[in-house]
């Protein structure tokens, strides 16, 4: 299981990512986004990290839990801010990094969706 930044970070260097993100965690910044919700396109919980290459690209990394337990990792596009759920959480993990920061950021985009399903903009 995962409890801590150095469980995550030592889960993240076992897991078949691509070789661009492994070289990011081994050699650039990585920032902890904190525990999340849901991460789409699935609507299971999890945690997301930020790891920016010595390049500047950034990537954005899931870690979710199966049903069975096990943890898996993926890349995804962009961060899911609504579904931040740092405040709630027993331990600095699910708070990440800066969670005043991500607090704000998961207000507007509450705010941001909040606006699109009133003008009916809202896409599937």
């Amino acid at each position: 299981m995962i409890y801590t930044k150095e469980h995550l970070l030592q889960f993240l260097s076992t897991c078949p990512l691509r070789r661009c993100v492994m070289r990011a965690l081994a050699n650039g910044q990585v920032e902890v986004l904190g525990g999340f919700s849901a991460i789409p396109p699935g609507s299971g919980p999890g945690f997301i990290v930020q790891v920016t290459a010595q390049t500047g690209t950034i990537y954005y990394v899931a870690v979710q839990f199966r049903l069975c337990g096990v943890e898996y990792a993926r890349v995804i596009p962009e961060v899911p801010w609504a579904n931040w759920d740092g405040k709630v959480g027993r331990n600095s993990l699910y708070e990440g990094a800066k969670p005043s920061e991500y607090d704000n950021r998961r207000a507007a985009a509450k705010s941001a969706r909040s606006v699109e399903v009133d003008s009916g903009n809202l896409l599937p």
